[in-house]
């Protein structure tokens, strides 16, 4: 009665999923991963509908033992207490080798984007209906850019809000991104 048990894992490897494999794809089959809180008389079981990054789960263990955390996250508690959450989306990079412009990607409840780090091949950016097309198989940025611009633009603010909120080395490089 008096443990928090956290049940979550490793990000995916897409196993064949569109073709691909490997670890450092921001498709659902790569980045979702389960995350189940249990604390006895304290987390009633419920499905939580919004996005969150495990970068938030140091500051939820923390918050239940009672100390501030330090951290780019934030704890899960309201959301495990069936409140709001402080954000409605989760972020991802991938940054390796330390490329100039991360690979990043903002997930809403039925949005995503994806930002390629390389500038001048802009044909990997992407941007999904998850409500409509929860396979990811097509990429609404440039299949029907006009119609959907200001959904990336959206959620590319949302991203740069975020990004400024943790001092993000390559802000400027993001604020500056055209679709």
């Amino acid at each position: 009665e008096n443990t928090l048990i956290i049940f979550m894992s490793d990000h995916g490897e897409m196993l064949g999923a569109h073709g691909m494999r490997e670890k450092n794809v921001m498709l659902e089959e790569s980045v979702r991963v389960p995350l189940i809180l249990s604390y006895a008389g304290k987390i009633a079981p419920r499905k939580v509908d919004v996005p969150v990054s495990l970068i938030n789960v140091f500051p939820t263990v923390m918050d239940y033992a009672g100390v501030k955390a330090q951290s780019d996250g934030y704890s899960l508690r309201g959301l495990a207490k069936g409140k709001p959450g402080k954000m409605d989306f989760a972020v991802a990079e991938w940054n390796w080798e330390k490329q100039e412009v991360p690979n990043l990607m903002i997930r809403t409840k039925e949005w995503k984007l994806l930002i390629s780090r390389y500038n001048d091949k802009k044909h990997l950016d992407a941007l999904f209906d998850l409500k409509n097309d929860p396979h990811e198989l097509k990429n609404l940025l440039y299949s029907s850019k006009k119609a959907n611009l200001h959904i990336a633009e959206a959620l590319k603010a949302k991203l740069t809000g975020y990004l400024e909120s943790v001092q993000y080395p390559y802000l400027e490089e993001i604020k500056n991104r055209t679709f």
